[in-house]
């Protein structure tokens, strides 16, 4: 998936190669369905509780720059109906200031921004900070949680023809199809952050262990947690869109597998490990939509012990296996001599055009913000975690870190140092100098404020 295979071009008069042409296009397609199809991580936050008349920073982390709209969705809460206002900023500079919103109980609002008016730099990082208040004075239950902080482009794609039986297509009406694929491989080669995973001491005061905005796409929802053995009395629970998924209790039998039973996971002697895929394509949650994943943790039993007592490696969207792609046309391999097929017989050129306009409803085509670590947790060095899509990492490391990536490979973790030999600096590694790190395979990194995989460096 790290390489885009391209588009072919046609021109008229010229005849249709089954390799040259039709092939070359569905291989474009399948490129850009396995991105569709591949895993989806969630914007990790947090619930800030209590705002003010004045800006609380309820979330920071980075952007790298490439799109020239900025989406904010953020979720308020007031028991009572009040307003809402709500400011990103790149480094110092202010980039969005909305309107005051007004709020009764639990809404999701959501808003833009021009950004071509601030001189950003096309791919450059910067930090953003999002911050709230509520202006008309202090508010003790009033909370917000952002959702969504991400860029993205005003798409315009060619239109395209029918390719019904009996039509003779024009090269013009060919080309509209590799335009088509082109803008939505543009659209979706985006940089990816990687999941920051969380832990929590809980005592009286707090059990949230995360709240995120996830973007549906996929059918299933992959989760690794870890329990501490001693609390017997504690539970960790998973909810999506508000529905309590699983309940993880001393009872729950827990689930070692070859990559949480090895060394990376420091006193792990003293905790259980839980990770399944579950299926949350019963909850009726549209392809798009944005729904808030919340894992919680009980009070326990030693509110002020050093370990924590819960641990979120990482949780994210993966599809099903076999995975289920309702309207996707599995495209064959044309052949030498095949009698191309508009609307009616097979194999039809009509599922090529059908499928781009599929893909577009399902590819994630927004440009992403990277939650800032969070603080090391007691005895629990701070991971971020990601699966393998793009060539190039970028990661910033602060003085005093050592940055190491690390992936289970051959029966046993590997470790790669990373580079840090610039304090507070943003670093590039080509992920193909890994040996064994392929696209698909799950990795962490450690030591590093930021990270971002990305098509470029």
């Amino acid at each position: 998936m790290s390489f885009w295979p391209g588009v072919p071009s046609f021109v008229d008069g010229q005849i249709i190669s089954a390799e040259g042409h039709l092939n070359r296009l569905a291989r474009a397609e399948r490129f850009l369905f396995g991105l569709a199809m591949g895993s989806q991580f969630p914007l990790a936050s947090r619930r800030t509780v209590e705002l003010y008349d004045t800006y609380r920073t309820v979330w920071e982390g980075a952007i790298r720059h490439r799109r020239d709209i900025l989406i904010l969705e953020c979720r308020f809460y007031s028991p009572v109906s009040n307003q809402f206002q709500a400011r990103v900023k790149y480094g110092d500079t202010v980039v969005m200031e909305t309107a005051p919103v007004t709020v009764a109980g639990a809404e999701t609002k959501t808003f833009t921004s021009d950004l071509t008016a601030y001189g950003l730099t096309d791919g450059q990082f910067y930090e953003v900070t999002v911050e709230v208040r509520t202006p008309a004075g202090h508010c003790l239950e009033c909370y917000a949680i952002p959702l969504q902080i991400s860029e993205m482009d005003a798409v315009t794609y060619p239109e395209l023809a029918s390719f019904a039986e009996g039509d003779t297509p024009t090269a013009a009406d060919w080309n509209a199809l590799s335009e088509y694929a082109s803008a939505l491989w543009e659209a979706t080669r985006n940089p990816r952050p990687p999941f920051p995973g969380r832990w929590a001491k809980h005592t009286s005061v707090s059990t949230e262990l995360l709240w995120a905005g996830m973007h549906h796409r996929a059918e299933r929802l992959r989760y690794q947690v870890w329990r501490k053995k001693d609390e017997t009395t504690y539970k960790i629970r998973i909810y999506a869109r508000g529905v309590l998924i699983r309940e993880i209790t001393d009872a729950t039998p827990p689930v070692y597998t070859p990559e949480n039973s090895a060394s990376p996971f420091p006193d792990s002697d003293l905790y259980y490990p839980y990770t399944e895929d579950l299926d949350i394509s019963g909850l009726g949650i549209g392809v798009g939509d944005t729904y808030i994943v919340r894992i919680e943790g009980t009070e326990g039993e030693n509110p002020l012990d050093q370990y924590a007592k819960g641990i979120v490696d990482y949780v994210y969207e993966v599809p099903g296996d076999p995975i289920s792609a309702p309207g996707w046309y599995t495209l064959p391999d044309w052949s030498h001599g095949d009698v191309v097929h508009g609307n009616a017989g097979e194999p039809r050129v009509q599922w090529l055009r059908d499928n781009l306009i599929w893909l577009t409803s399902r590819l994630g085509m927004v440009n992403p913000a990277c939650h800032v670590r969070y603080d090391d947790a007691a005895k629990r060095p701070f991971e971020f975690w990601s699966e393998r899509r793009w060539r190039w990492l970028h990661y910033y490391s602060r003085s005093g870190d050592e940055p190491t990536l690390l992936y289970y490979f051959g029966g046993e973790w590997q470790e790669e140092p990373l580079s840090a030999e610039q304090d507070y600096s943003w670093h590039t590694l080509d992920l193909d100098s890994i040996d064994g790190l392929a696209v698909g395979r799950r990795y962490m990194i450690r030591g590093c404020k930021y990270a971002f995989e990305d098509t470029d460096t």
